[in-house]
């Protein structure tokens, strides 16, 4: 199963990515088992936390790049794009905290899915990089407005516009970060939280930007208009035939 649900206790509940073989990249089936999963998580009643991480000390390699290199057009782009942008927003939308634990990589689609945490754990082993624009594109699964919400304009765009990949510590300084912990159990044990769930969803509506949604998919539509570009389509290939040479 390429994405797997574990039941925590004190309703705590873990999705985890298990592609090992592909760095825990998002496919359509993966797009499609997160969906499955979350029409069950939004009709329980006693949720209190849900962790999104990785299997196997990688979080998210991103988009699949040998799946999604065939779609070439803006419209081919939305069919992969605003599919997972949804799914982030159904996370999002989620009564209850969503944590993110970031061990090991998350670049890409991969730092885009980190952002939708209300909270984001990162590890010793954590690298993270919105490395987008390294192949022509905009963030388009909503990255963007997720992470200004969490560091700022500024500070975004600097995540953006440098594509480089960041450290633990750069993370947490930035306030990107908002704990670290060396495994799964390490994050667990810092959500003894005392407050009443129904009352932990009301802050997470108040603190949340009522056009976030809006401003999420807007990223998808900015996305596909680059996915057609040569430019893109020049800077996979050269990716693609610079991976298959190691």
């Amino acid at each position: 199963m390429k994405v797997l649900q574990e039941n925590a206790g004190n309703g705590i509940v873990i999705l985890k990515l298990n592609r090992p073989e592909a760095k825990n990249a998002v496919d359509f089936d993966v797009i499609n088992l997160l969906n499955n999963y979350l029409d069950e998580l939004e009709k329980m009643k006693d949720l209190r936390f849900l962790i999104i991480t990785g299997q196997d000390g990688v979080f998210c390699s991103g988009g699949d790049v040998t799946a999604f290199h065939k779609l070439q057009t803006a419209k081919e782009a939305e069919t992969m794009l605003l599919p997972m942008n949804r799914t982030l927003q159904r996370i999002k939308a989620l009564p209850c905290p969503v944590i993110t634990f970031v061990d090991g990589a998350a670049v890409g689609g991969g730092a885009e899915l980190a952002s939708v945490g209300d909270l984001i754990y990162v590890s010793p082993r954590t690298s993270l990089g919105f490395i987008q624009g390294k192949l022509a594109l905009t963030t388009g699964w909503g990255g963007a407005a997720l992470t200004s919400e969490k560091i700022g304009k500024a500070e975004t765009m600097r995540l953006l516009g440098s594509a480089q990949k960041i450290n633990t510590e750069e993370l947490l300084r930035i306030g990107f970060a908002n704990g670290r912990a060396e495994n799964i159990t390490g994050v667990i044990d810092q959500l003894n939280w005392k407050t009443p769930n129904s009352v932990l969803y009301i802050y997470k509506q108040h603190l949340q930007s009522p056009n976030l949604a809006e401003e999420m998919e807007r990223e998808a539509r900015y996305c596909a208009a680059c996915w057609e570009s040569e430019e893109h389509h020049i800077a996979v290939d050269n990716f693609i035939n610079k991976r298959s040479s190691y």
